[in-house]
């Protein structure tokens, strides 16, 4: 693994209507979809970064 490129530590979003608990669109989900979208783009960054490299 290349020791030189940067990890992606976290995101920030903002979305006044997270609040919201009669629906579906709810804090807990955003941020749990959110969080797997992160982990799938990290891992398929690292998976082309390393393909690079060796």
């Amino acid at each position: 693994m290349n020791k030189n490129k940067k990890k992606i530590t976290c995101t920030v979003f903002l979305y006044d209507e997270m609040d919201v608990d009669n629906d579906e669109f709810t804090w807990d989900n955003f941020c749990n979809s959110l969080n797997q979208e992160i982990d799938k783009s990290k891992k398929y960054i690292d998976h082309m970064w390393d393909s690079l490299y060796t």
